[in-house]
């Protein structure tokens, strides 16, 4: 998995007019339908991070094994909004549909792709097997949120410290996101426990039904410029999608390939941006 953030503050009217000649159809409809301008921003942001996202992630996946697709610290991709203006190809505006749960896939590619956003940052995950990802920020009542949908296991980790809330519930959405299920039917079913492993380190575990998870990889990157917490989460094996009758595509037509790829209750944003 491969994890790339953008942030809209930088946003300004060339961008966003720039931004609104290169994104398909799909998406310019949906940032028309947005009210606010913030929201529209946001949405524009998300569509030129998955073209980016997708773009790097199906060239590194062509030469696997000769080239390495790294950051510093190796953990998270952050780039410049003019940047992914700059680097749009819309050879890699892949054809999208829905699955039976309304969770979008790229049509037919075995590249995974989810993404997420709050207040000014977009975050997007790629992979070759089925992704979830969301970022949050550390807000007020989580306690009470906790202790109506969290395990007591979950709220006594907690106690009232709101950025391990926001840890919890970014792990919840990302389990909720993988599995296209949402969160309103998943918050409860699994649990997060913060172990020790047999090397004395932290690490967290998931456990659905009280039985541990083990097919499941997990990624928890917390604290991003101090204000939030992401968390993200693949399958360890891959776990291939449903391309039957229960997948519906978007009303475009397929983009064309030129690379190959191997391929809750929810206040602040939509589940897929």
């Amino acid at each position: 998995m491969k994890i790339f953030l953008t942030d809209i503050s930088d946003m300004n009217d060339g961008i966003m007019n720039k931004g609104l000649k290169l994104v398909p159809a799909y998406r310019k409809d949906k940032i028309e339908r947005y009210r606010f301008m913030e929201d529209k921003e946001r949405s524009l942001a998300a569509g030129l991070l998955l073209n980016y996202a997708t773009k790097l992630y199906s060239i590194y996946m062509s030469y696997a094994g000769e080239i390495e697709l790294k950051t510093a610290s190796d953990d998270i991709f952050n780039v410049k909004l003019d940047e992914l203006v700059k680097s749009y190809d819309t050879s890699y505006d892949y054809n999208i549909e829905y699955a039976g749960n309304g969770k979008p896939v790229y049509s037919g590619l075995d590249t995974y792709f989810n993404l997420s956003h709050a207040g000014t940052c977009v975050v997007c995950a790629v992979s070759d097997r089925a992704v979830g990802i969301d970022i949050e920020r550390p807000r007020k009542n989580a306690i009470k949120v906790a202790e109506r949908f969290f395990t007591q296991a979950e709220c006594d980790w907690i106690g009232d410290d709101s950025l391990r809330f926001a840890r919890i519930w970014t792990l919840k959405e990302a389990y909720a996101k993988l599995t296209g299920d949402g969160i309103a039917g998943t918050v409860s079913k699994v649990e997060f426990r913060h172990e020790t492993a047999a090397n004395m380190a932290s690490v967290v575990n998931m456990y659905i039904s009280g039985k541990k998870a083990d097919n499941i990889k997990i990624y928890e990157l917390n604290i991003i410029k101090q204000k939030y917490v992401i968390s993200a989460m693949e399958y360890i094996k891959s776990a291939r999608r449903n391309t039957s009758a229960c997948c519906r595509p978007l009303s475009r037509p397929p983009a064309t390939c030129t690379a190959s790829a191997a391929t809750r209750p929810r206040p602040t944003s939509s589940a897929y941006t």
